[in-house]
């Protein structure tokens, strides 16, 4: 699923640890038929890369179907304060309870959804009470999904978030952008504790390659955690980064190195590939892809470090790539 494209820009699709308080329901209308539908959750407050906690805890209606007006209060009973407000114009999601800091012990919130149409003004609605869950930031789970856009030429990173509604929401533009970055960011990966990694390419002058580490609100953790790493892509799993050589090598490698020391544990070669190979990749299958920008073989092998070796192991190709699809152009994305 951590697919990165490249096309004007590199994203790199991820996913952050949230948890969803699902509802209890309480319906009452004479009617069964007219009861008001209501889609309501409790979202935790969410993690930083240090494991810190913030305070940004909501509850929230998603939608409804049939209700009209609502009110809502912390604690797991109605309080029939009388206090409602309209759905009639709403845009969904409607934010009750924004800023919430993460609760010492779980915390419960009542959301009553009334169809003013029917039975009268209060006799017929729907109540759910939504629970926000106690957060621990050491906890790997993954269900919020965010994008980040890798412009090379342009010195910047933009962070989006992926709502659960499917539109896209911008966090940062720039996320990370200037002297935290240098020019040509050409490659990104998450790592298993969450920190994203950009690869930035050598300048013409043959200076600057490195690899960046940085924390999920931008932070540069680590710079140049391995040493000259002048690469397109990267793909990490465990401690090992995965990453294709700089373009001109024939054949060309893909080199796997140790996360925690930076040092080099071996490289694969791709005989047939041709000079330039761009993109590599994680499959659904557990297996790594490789295509090259000019060539047209494709390439697939596990994620096993005993094949990486100096000098490099040779890969067979995988399948062949109609002639057509590298004429006048170059392969990006498998």
């Amino acid at each position: 699923m951590k697919k990165i494209h490249h096309y004007f820009g590199i994203a790199l699709l991820l996913c952050l640890c949230l948890f969803v308080g699902h509802p209890s329901l309480v319906a009452q209308c004479a009617n069964p038929a007219d009861q008001p539908e209501v889609f309501a959750y409790a979202f935790q407050a969410s993690c930083n890369g240090d494991g810190s906690i913030n305070d940004d805890g909501t509850v929230q209606i998603n939608g409804v179907n049939g209700g009209l007006s609502y009110s809502a209060n912390p604690g797991g009973a109605f309080t029939g304060s009388g206090t409602r407000t309209s759905l009639a114009s709403a845009t969904y999601p409607v934010q009750l309870f924004t800023n919430l800091p993460n609760p010492a012990t779980n915390q419960q919130y009542t959301i009553r959804v009334y169809r003013d149409d029917v039975g009268g003004s209060s006799t017929c609605f729907t109540e759910v009470v939504v629970t926000l869950e106690v957060q621990n930031c050491q906890v790997s789970c993954t269900c919020l999904d965010y994008i980040y856009l890798l412009e090379p030429f342009v010195d910047r990173v933009i962070k989006f978030r992926v709502n659960l509604d499917s539109t896209v929401t911008t966090i940062a533009d720039p996320w990370i952008s200037g002297s935290s970055l240098a020019d040509l960011a050409h490659g990104a990966a998450v790592d298993q504790n969450g920190f994203v990694y950009v690869n930035r390419k050598r300048n013409p002058n043959g200076s600057g390659a490195e690899l960046n580490k940085f924390d999920c609100d931008g932070n540069l953790v680590e710079r140049d955690v391995v040493s000259n790493l002048d690469n397109n892509n990267l793909v990490i799993r465990g401690s090992t980064v995965y990453s294709n050589e700089e373009d001109g090598l024939n054949p060309p490698i893909i080199l796997a190195h140790d996360l925690c020391d930076g040092s080099l544990i071996g490289s694969v070669s791709l005989p047939g590939a041709g000079s330039y190979q761009w993109h590599l990749t994680e499959g659904e299958d557990d297996m790594m892809y490789v295509i090259p920008s000019i060539g047209t073989n494709a390439y697939r092998f596990p994620f096993d470090n005993s094949l990486f070796t100096t000098p490099s192991t040779p890969i067979s190709p995988y399948l062949t790539i109609p002639a057509s699809f590298s004429t006048g152009g170059q392969n990006y994305n498998l």
